[in-house]
């Protein structure tokens, strides 16, 4: 027996059942439904039906970075060179060169969350973090590079690094001088 295939309660007409799976399962052709539209085509031979913005997640990518305002869009081009989770501190650090004020940060992060360019944790008992897929970060980070931010962003990253590692410097490095061994005195 030929089973139908009902597409919305209509019948589009008997679909051919083959065992042309590797593991033997049965598979339905749909394309053999009926004659009058031709066997199926491969899905990169179909017609596309999408948007361009649909047709890749380059594309889509593109579609929104192109929503944002200029200052979100630099704003998530420095976020690209942040390889984890950040803080509001991180992100106004390696955005300081922008002419937004530091205040306006924690606002721009809200605007980036709110059309899913970052992703707020949950999770975290302190203050809130942030995170950006790798897709958007690599997408972010070639957009860093064709703006020519690149450098500068890098820049400001190991500055607030460094920043940030200096009152540990006094306590977690041990002077020069303490490990240097004493001398042996020469006999007398």
């Amino acid at each position: 027996m030929v089973p139908k295939c009902v597409v919305d309660g209509r019948d589009v007409g008997a679909a051919s059942v083959g065992t042309d799976d590797p593991g033997g399962h049965p598979v339905h052709h749909v394309g053999d439904r009926d004659p009058a539209r031709g066997p199926a085509r491969p899905a990169d031979q179909r017609p596309r039906l999408a948007d361009d913005r649909h047709q890749s997640l380059r594309a889509s990518l593109e579609w929104s970075y192109a929503l944002l305002n200029p200052q979100k869009q630099a704003l998530l081009r420095r976020l690209s060179v942040l390889s984890d989770d950040f803080g509001p501190d991180a992100a106004a650090a390696i955005a300081s060169d922008l002419p937004a004020p530091a205040t306006a940060i924690p606002r721009l992060l809200i605007g980036l969350e709110a059309k899913s360019v970052i992703t707020a944790l949950t999770d975290t008992s302190g203050p809130t973090r942030f995170r950006l897929l790798e897709s958007i970060r690599c997408f972010g980070h070639d957009r860093l590079i064709a703006e020519d931010e690149e450098t500068g962003a890098y820049e400001r990253l190991v500055s607030w690094l460094t920043a940030m590692c200096l009152p540990l410097h006094g306590e977690a490095v041990v002077p020069s001088a303490t490990l240097e061994r004493p001398r042996k005195s020469a006999p007398t």
